[in-house]
């Protein structure tokens, strides 16, 4: 699952035979932003970073054992006066989004290899190894002004 937002019926996560996961735009491992609104509590809160969390589907929201997590997310924004609540959010969905599909390949290899016996991947190396230096460096960055009107920022 990627950043659903909603408790999950066991029948549902316990079907398949490796289990679920899920990606939380938060770094779940720090024990903050569990749930379905995370990205309005941080900015509540006045984080400047994130990471993507992947982690595994159990029975309460968010509290699966965490597999791994993405290099930081800068979630601070460029002119944070000109920006919308609600923009910032979409904007926010935007900038942690593109860790996922990198994300999601490794583990499905990792899962296929250790036949479901997933307790950590290194994501941090994965990235460093397949994703260009400038494209993370980006995502490290504030989020741009350009991006309040929808406008891609980086591409992976």
């Amino acid at each position: 699952m990627g950043t659903f937002g909603q408790k999950i019926d066991s029948a549902i996560f316990e079907a398949p035979r490796y289990g679920m996961y899920n990606f939380h735009p938060s770094h779940l491992a720090e024990g903050k932003y569990r749930g379905g609104n995370p990205f309005y509590e941080m900015l509540e809160a006045g984080e400047k970073t994130t990471r993507m969390t992947v982690h595994f589907v159990d029975e309460e929201l968010d509290t699966g054992a965490v597999v791994g997590y993405s290099p930081e997310i800068c979630i601070e924004f460029e002119e944070p006066e000109k920006w919308t609540i609600e923009k910032k959010i979409m904007a926010l969905h935007q900038q942690t989004s593109y860790f996922v599909g990198p994300m999601a390949m490794k583990l499905l290899l990792e899962v296929k290899q250790r036949q479901g016996k997933v307790e950590s991947i290194d994501f941090e190396s994965f990235f460093q190894e397949k994703i260009p230096p400038q494209a993370i460096a980006k995502l490290q960055r504030p989020i741009p002004l350009k991006a309040r009107e929808g406008i891609t920022v980086v591409d992976i």
